[in-house]
């Protein structure tokens, strides 16, 4: 895979509001997508603190998307959009593996995952802490997750 940042030198202007980037459904690309909302985030002088959160929640979505979704099947895609609102960012995720039904989701007893040892099961509660905002939803064949991160 290319290096991102280098093949992005100057893009995009610093007016922009909406990027998006596009990627197959395979483990290696996660630091790409990170590589994208980094160049993507230090353009709007989001603050480091605020980025890494970001990017963080943003890995966990898309890496459960690629692994559990669409089960690193490289034929098969993730876009990632991210939006800049007047004091907000706004990510949209969307595949067209296995849909995930947040609303059924219950978020595991911390005393139950150190007690059994359980690796794992820690993104989704993460990624609710970081994040202002998450919906996951289904329209017509693609899965899409819309986070909200407020910029004080």
């Amino acid at each position: 895979m290319k290096n991102l940042s280098k093949s992005l030198t100057n893009y995009p202007p610093s007016n922009c509001n909406f990027f998006g980037f596009n990627t197959t459904c395979s483990k290696d690309n996660l630091k790409e997508i990170r590589e994208f909302l980094k160049m993507n985030l230090s353009i709007k002088h989001i603050l480091d603190p605020t980025q890494n959160q970001i990017i963080t929640a943003v890995d966990e979505i898309c890496a459960n998307s690629i692994i559990h979704a669409n089960h690193e099947n490289e034929n098969k895609c993730i876009d990632i959009y991210l939006k800049y609102l007047e004091n907000e960012v706004e990510i949209e995720i969307i595949d067209k593996g296995v849909f995930f039904d947040f609303s059924v989701y219950q978020e595991p007893l911390m005393q139950d995952l150190i007690s059994n040892k359980q690796k794992g099961s820690m993104g989704l509660i993460l990624v609710k802490r970081i994040m202002d905002d998450i919906k996951f939803s289904r329209h017509n064949d693609k899965n899409v997750c819309k986070m909200t991160k407020k910029l004080s």
